[in-house]
């Protein structure tokens, strides 16, 4: 059966619909999870309670692995039967696997701006490593941005004199294991090209990150790699923020924090459906699910609830 996956797996490849990340994932799971555990089982013996009990014992320990060794049975097997060698999908019938519901964790207005005033003092002095970082971060909370989406941004993209200073979003930079650290001319999803208005303090960065004069490469990217102006490594950025930030309360969290943090200002300040543009959302429901920290303190509608009750007493 794991020589029909890599059969599945370089047909997903030839496509060319799939995301690098995507691929790597599907790669490591055939790998890690699906030989060491079906890669004695034939496509014969692959039934249904086989794949079902495999599946749930896998979600107990690495729930993301057994979801996505979930996605590549329904396909290897998918593939058999559209060449006629079984005549039904038996991954199709296995328990969908539930992704646990996540606390979502976001920076307050007042954690957001100790945060960068931190960045702004421990780098002023520092390397243009070290400076970059701040940089890319300012720009990180000031458009909700992904960190692949900060690192492709291009000059050509960006006008900082103009009434309301923008920047465009038509580029992000992609990990593959094939392909190296490279730019990915879409970004995730068709709604992630945007042109985004920008504030003040993100303008200020980027005129820091224009003057600091880096080799921007062919793209004239606006946060290249120091030397060389080659694409700067996601992984790099954020190595690279965590020494920043040793010592504080913002050491352990991920650079999506800020993702969520800017989803969440802006669905409080100024409304849901703007917050989901703002990050290149299809629909809202992306970014209630996974983006926007519920409020739990319902609004205060008391009047219009006492007109339930007819007559007011004065």
């Amino acid at each position: 059966m794991v020589d029909v996956a890599e059969v599945w797996l370089a047909e997903k490849e030839a496509s060319g619909r799939v995301r690098d990340q995507s691929m790597q994932q599907y790669r490591a799971v055939v790998k890690n999870q699906m030989l060491p555990l079906l890669g004695e089982v034939t496509l014969g013996d692959a039934t249904t309670p086989l794949l079902d009990r495999t599946l749930k014992v896998l979600a107990e320990t690495k729930n993301s692995r057994a979801r996505i060794l979930r996605q590549v049975l329904v396909g290897t097997l998918g593939l058999a039967v559209r060449h006629g060698v079984l005549k039904t999908n038996a991954a199709s019938n296995t328990a969908t696997v539930l992704t646990p519901k996540k606390q979502i964790e976001d920076y307050s207005v007042a954690e957001v701006r100790e945060l960068l005033a931190h960045l702004r003092a421990v780098t002023a002095e520092g390397s243009l490593l070290e400076q970059q970082a701040c940089q890319v971060v300012h720009v990180m909370a000031g458009t909700g941005l992904r960190v692949g989406e900060a690192l492709g941004l291009s000059w050509d993209g960006v006008n900082l004199d103009a009434d309301i200073p923008y920047v465009v979003v038509s580029r992000t930079v992609v990990t593959g294991t094939s392909t190296g650290t490279r730019l990915q001319d879409v970004p995730k999803t068709e709604s992630s090209h945007r042109h985004l208005p920008i504030p003040d303090f993100v303008v200020t960065a980027l005129r820091a990150a224009n003057a600091a004069g880096l080799d921007g490469g062919e793209f004239g990217l606006v946060f290249p790699a120091v030397t060389g102006g080659k694409v700067r490594q996601p992984n790099g950025l954020r190595a690279k923020l965590k020494d920043l930030t040793l010592g504080t309360p913002f050491e352990k969290h991920a650079t999506h924090i800020f993702r969520k943090s800017v989803a969440t200002h802006v669905a409080r300040e100024v409304g849901l459906t703007q917050a989901s543009s703002l990050l290149g959302h299809n629909e809202t429901g992306t970014t209630v699910k996974h983006y926007v920290r519920p409020e739990h303190e319902a609004p205060d509608v008391r009047t219009a609830l006492e007109k339930l009750n007819g007559d007011t007493p004065n």
